[in-house]
């Protein structure tokens, strides 16, 4: 097993940090530059959830991960009125299966 990477292999990769509040569902990207400059570059990244507080709310209770470059906005196409609708995950994860 590897070891987890730290602060600076994040950077290196050239991603900032996504942070999640797992009361209140608050969420926001922490420059990596910033997290480094507070915590040093050899922290470990799984070490970063204990640090954070969210900024609405105040709980400690969150998740973070590389802020990897993706897909972008989850969204589902309407083609009943030809739009687009974003969903949170929540909804999302309530929605049913459509099977063509």
């Amino acid at each position: 097993m590897s070891d987890p990477l730290t602060l600076a292999e994040i950077k290196d990769y050239g991603v900032d940090v996504f942070c999640w509040c797992n009361r209140c569902s608050h969420n926001g990207v922490v420059e990596i530059e910033l997290l480094i400059a507070h915590c040093g570059p050899l922290l470990s990244f799984p070490s970063v959830h204990g640090l954070l507080r969210c900024q609405a709310c105040g709980s400690k209770d969150i998740a973070a991960r590389p802020n990897w470059r993706g897909l972008g906005v989850v969204a589902r196409h309407d083609p009943a009125n030809g739009s687009e609708r974003h969903l949170s995950l929540r909804q999302a994860a309530h929605r049913p299966v459509r099977r063509q």
